[in-house]
């Protein structure tokens, strides 16, 4: 008889009179060499990679997932460009006011209107590495609006917070969390900032202060 041509389309037609616990192993043996070629950054030759099957897609995806740093899945920044309303917070706000000379009166007030919960609004246009954000507190008296620029360059500027207080800042990305480093002016001024991070929670947008005493203070908005 004379000799079959084989067509190495698959690693049964490659190994036609073998049983099946000598195809697996013939099958795996092929996967290592199509891989072993691969990772060498060597041409792979199409029969060959097509006579690996399936196993070899299998097995580069995996080693391609594997050697991915967390990061390089997600490297986008989050934009929080949109009309945010306080949805709710969470640590001692009271604290956090005391350490930062806010008055007994306006720290009452605070409280009264729940730091902000259904009352504040962040109306924010981001551009790259800008953010123009509006703050809208309204409570019992006349609603008070602050404006301020934010630019994620690392350099020092001059910005307001709701309350009206002045802050020396210099914002910077940290991977997914805009990180502000805010220096107070004023009486109040302190050599140690309070570090403030805009990030991402699920839908939810959430404002983290930790002052240089270590007390922690979030607000959470959702898109109003």
């Amino acid at each position: 008889m004379g000799n079959a041509c084989v067509c190495p389309d698959t690693a049964d037609e490659l190994f036609p009179a073998e049983s099946s616990a000598s195809k697996d192993l013939a099958k795996a043996e092929l996967v290592d060499v199509v891989g072993d070629t691969a990772d060498k950054g060597e041409a792979v030759d199409e029969d060959l990679e097509t006579a690996a099957g399936s196993e070899f897609s299998c097995e580069r995806l995996s080693r391609s997932l594997s050697s991915a740093s967390p990061l390089s899945l997600e490297t986008s920044t989050p934009d929080f460009s949109g009309k945010w309303i306080c949805c709710r917070v969470e640590g001692d706000w009271d604290a956090y006011l005391r350490e930062r000379g806010t008055s007994w009166m306006m720290r009452k007030l605070a409280a009264s209107v729940g730091y902000g919960v259904g009352k504040h609004t962040q109306t924010i246009v981001q551009n790259s590495d800008e953010l123009e954000v509006v703050n809208l507190v309204v409570s019992t008296g006349a609603p008070k609006e602050e404006r301020c620029v934010i630019k994620a360059d690392g350099e020092e500027q001059e910005v307001f917070d709701p309350d009206g207080l002045l802050f020396r800042q210099k914002t910077r990305w940290v991977e997914n969390v805009l990180v502000s480093e805010q220096f107070q002016s004023g009486a109040h001024a302190s050599a140690v900032p309070v570090i403030l991070k805009r990030f991402m929670q699920g839908h939810e947008m959430c404002t983290e202060r930790t002052t240089a005493k270590g007390v922690v203070v979030r607000r959470f908005y959702s898109r109003a």
